[in-house]
């Protein structure tokens, strides 16, 4: 389907190879324009840098994450950090939670709960740990 939307008003010789990378990418990109996809938009561009994808997703999770721990603590979005459903996950759902990946980026942190709760009380506090998380994953090899 995103495929003719990348097509159309093109000639036949302004294609591009249905195997190179630009073209994939670009089929991507249109196809979450057009379903309004956050995610495929930044899978867009795992063809062209995974790392710099990666980081700008844990980046995108993070700022989100500050936003609901400022919270009230009786809003649902909160609460959802500490419960603990019981019994067997649905099949095709992820093995690791939103809350099993925060706790092994706390780790790299050297953070726990609380302390992450009063950080993000402060905006510029948060901004600046974000930042600091974003680029220990990010450190390329030369």
């Amino acid at each position: 389907m995103s495929r003719q939307f990348y097509c159309m008003g093109r000639k036949p010789g302004e294609l591009r190879k249905p195997s190179s990378r630009r073209y994939r990418c670009l089929l991507t990109v249109v196809y979450a324009k057009y379903f309004r996809s956050v995610g495929q938009t930044l899978l867009a561009t795992t063809y062209c840098g995974i790392e710099q994808t990666r980081s700008q997703r844990r980046k995108k999770r993070w700022k989100w994450i500050g936003h609901t721990l400022r919270k009230a603590p009786n809003c649902v979005t909160t609460q959802a950090f500490t419960r603990n459903p019981q019994g067997q996950r649905r099949t095709g759902r992820p093995k690791n939670t939103l809350r099993r990946e925060m706790e092994i980026d706390m780790k790299k942190m050297n953070k726990n709960w609380m302390e992450l709760e009063k950080e993000a009380q402060d905006r510029v506090g948060w901004r600046m740990l974000v930042g600091g998380l974003c680029s220990i994953g990010s450190n390329r090899r030369k």
